[in-house]
């Protein structure tokens, strides 16, 4: 992105913040004061109100189905959204830019979200009770620990919502602290309960056929990471032959899923990013299905499905470790990610699996991994035991006890 139109977004960034955060929020301020709120009303957003998904919505449709005597509602200011979640929750979804929906806002006690305020709406403050379930294991460098700086915007913007924020989740001690450095948020504000979306990746939630998973022998998912400069390469070898990938395949009765990061496929995200995958190189592939986020909002509920993950700095093999499955590394710009995001560990100590470099190593490996159980099981296990202080499906209650026994 040039210097010329990096400015231009940032100033475009800023005006919304002021109009957003100011401008349109003192009225709703002085409101917020005087409605007295409900402590049996809980809200839940993700993904800036424009997509159901995240730990958000384990935490939902968990809430609904144990703990009735609250009332729980999944908020979005997307209009679509609100009315496809309508069909399936009537009397649990309000529509955040209408008369009602500010009204159950203004008046709701408790808020999750995965991300930022923005997930359920602008206008939160510090009377409601914010839960931060946030988006991914933490092992980058974010927040207070990048090494890079951030649009204005977009820091002004966290700095806010993090003020607002009342209690951050980890997975393990380790990440308490970690968070508590990252965000600038006092440790005791980090709670370790383990995430929501975990509680899932070892049981048979996916709701959708996508494809015939038990027509493989394997399943293979393949999900790598966003860069800021550029969309992520697939099979980033230089001996790489997509005639022979398809071969390959097809011989070991295998299926390979490509997702791209959300950055990258969602609308939305990839105006904002200027990030566009385009997978059409792979899309005829037999034995190859692309399931972005158009098709599919959370990719953990594949991993029940899937035999084995393939990432290169994706958090998403933290959570894949629960499964007790292989993991493969294809780090091929390390040193470049490196320079621009960066890792809290050193990379090799904390990625339990083979890295490779060609497409030949990489067919090599993945046919170790999915032979033999005891490839890489050692390392897995450490760093598994390490990132997670439970590993017992249980956060969710976990979560709600907590938030129940302060509210």
């Amino acid at each position: 992105m040039s210097a010329q139109l990096n400015m231009k977004v940032e100033l475009k960034a800023l005006l919304r913040l002021v109009r957003t955060e100011f401008a349109r929020l003192v009225p709703l301020l002085l409101l917020d004061w005087l409605v007295p709120k409900k402590k049996n009303i809980f809200l839940y957003g993700a993904f800036a109100g424009d997509l159901y998904g995240e730990n958000s919505r384990f935490m939902f449709e968990y809430a609904l189905k144990n703990e009735p005597q609250i009332k729980h509602y999944w908020v979005t200011a997307n209009k679509q959204l609100y009315l496809e979640l309508k069909r399936r929750f009537p009397e649990n979804v309000i529509y955040a830019k209408s008369l009602q929906g500010c009204w159950t806002i203004l008046r709701a006690k408790v808020v999750f979200v995965s991300d930022h305020i923005t997930d359920v709406y602008y206008f939160l403050t510090k009377r409601h009770l914010i839960i931060n379930l946030w988006h991914g294991l933490h092992w980058k460098r974010v927040g207070q620990c990048r090494k890079t700086r951030r649009h204005l915007a977009f820091s002004l913007a966290r700095f806010f919502h993090k003020k607002k924020v009342s209690y951050l989740l980890a997975s393990s001690t380790v990440e308490k602290f970690l968070l508590s450095k990252s965000f600038n948020l006092p440790v005791e504000r980090v709670i370790v309960t383990g995430i929501p979306r975990n509680d899932i990746v070892n049981q048979d939630v996916l709701e959708e056929s996508l494809a015939d998973f038990d027509s493989y022998k394997s399943v293979v998912l393949y999900a790598p990471t966003f860069r800021h400069s550029e969309p992520p390469r697939f099979f980033p070898f230089d001996d790489f032959d997509s005639s022979e990938l398809e071969e390959f395949l097809v011989k070991n009765n295998m299926l390979f899923i490509l997702r791209g990061h959300r950055a990258t496929t969602v609308s939305k995200a990839r105006k904002l990013y200027n990030r566009h995958w385009k997978p059409d190189e792979f899309a005829r592939l037999k034995n190859v299905q692309i399931i972005n986020h158009d098709r599919l909002t959370d990719v953990n509920t594949l991993f029940n499905k899937c035999s084995l993950l393939i990432t290169d700095y994706s958090t998403v093999f933290l959570d894949f470790l629960l499964t007790d499955k292989p993991l493969m590394f294809i780090p091929y710009d390390l040193e470049k990610y490196e320079s621009e995001a960066g890792f809290l560990f050193d990379y090799d100590s904390v990625t339990p699996g083979p890295k490779v470099n060609s497409f030949k190593d990489f067919k090599t490996q993945l046919i170790k991994l999915l032979n033999d159980k005891n490839y890489f099981a050692k390392e897995r296990l450490f760093v598994k035991n390490l990132r997670f202080k439970y590993q017992d499906s249980c956060a969710r209650q976990r979560i709600m006890d907590f938030v129940k026994s302060i509210v």
